[in-house]
């Protein structure tokens, strides 16, 4: 990440771009933004270890994570309620779940941290995943139907 800060960082020093009206060249509008993306496969172990160096990542380089992904084929993967109660903790409450799901006193800084989730990929309609995102404030379901 620091790294990538740095890269950031130089582009958007260096980056210029010429105006077309006035031919002045000025600085480039450079966006770099991150979405951190969790495997359903690693199951709530993997999904609390990604959250919790997420969080720690976002307290060094707040500008350069967006949010929290979620991605596996629905078919053959836990659902999304499998880490709701994680999600939820990351985004609402100022504590990080542990892989059972209870709250730890770690303070982190995901509070209203985005969801981006990958839903709705799947033929089974006893699948609720895409149900599940909208709940989990989504701003964004890969996929979709």
């Amino acid at each position: 990440m620091k790294i990538i800060n740095e890269e950031v960082t130089k582009i958007k020093a260096e980056a210029k771009y010429k105006c077309p009206k006035t031919g002045n060249m000025l600085p480039h509008p450079f966006e770099f933004i991150m979405i951190v993306s969790g495997l359903k496969f690693a199951e709530l172990e993997g999904s609390t270890l990604m959250l919790n160096h997420m969080g720690r990542a976002k307290s060094l380089f707040p500008d350069l994570i967006s949010g929290y992904d979620l991605v596996n084929e629905e078919d053959f993967y836990p659902d999304v309620t499998l880490f709701a109660k994680q999600i939820i903790a990351a985004q609402e409450q100022e504590f990080t779940a542990d892989s059972k799901g209870r709250l730890t006193k770690t303070p982190n800084c995901l509070k209203g941290m985005h969801t981006y989730m990958h839903a709705g990929e799947t033929h089974d309609p006893h699948k609720k995943n895409l149900h599940d995102s909208v709940l989990l404030n989504a701003q964004r379901i890969g996929h979709g139907f």
